[in-house]
């Protein structure tokens, strides 16, 4: 069928393989590197929401405009952690379980080691709080920057 529209696509098995490979490298990832990509991952949609909120208020838009720009601006931040590879523990939650059933599927799960509910856990525990922290201490570190108060004018 790929031949036939003229892309590249993937088999179900394939596709598979390529879940659960993910699942493992997210499972198996070391401590400092998932919490600091957990993170960046949680200050981005924080930011994301930020800049929702701030679409969303402004009194010249419309309703159905500001909502619609507010969802734009709320999904870059979404695409950021896509697009760099950063770990979200929604994600996180769909992929690493999917990759543990997959192991059960014939010809999917030789390849790779095998997942554990303990693989799990290791690996949603510093992922949440990870974000937690981005989404937080990150965000608020920013609006502490931008609206402190008693700052010096010019500087």
């Amino acid at each position: 069928m790929a031949e036939m529209f003229g892309f590249d696509a993937f088999s179900p098995k394939e596709i598979a393989a390529r879940v659960e490979t993910i699942g493992v490298a997210k499972a198996r990832l070391p401590l400092l590197s998932m919490f600091m990509l957990a993170m960046l991952a949680g200050a981005f949609i924080g930011l994301g929401g930020l800049y929702f909120v701030l679409v969303r208020s402004d009194p010249t838009l419309g309703f159905a405009l500001g909502q619609v720009l507010g969802g734009l601006v709320f999904s870059l931040g979404l695409l950021l952690i896509v697009a760099a590879g950063f770990e979200h523990s929604i994600a996180n939650m769909y992929f690493i379980p999917l990759a543990m059933l997959l192991q059960g599927v014939d010809g999917v799960g030789a390849s790779a080691p095998a997942l554990t509910p303990a693989g799990l856990v290791g690996n949603l525990v510093p992922v949440i709080l990870g974000n937690v922290v981005g989404g937080s201490v990150l965000v608020a570190l920013v609006y502490h920057v931008i609206y402190r108060r008693g700052a010096r004018e010019g500087g």
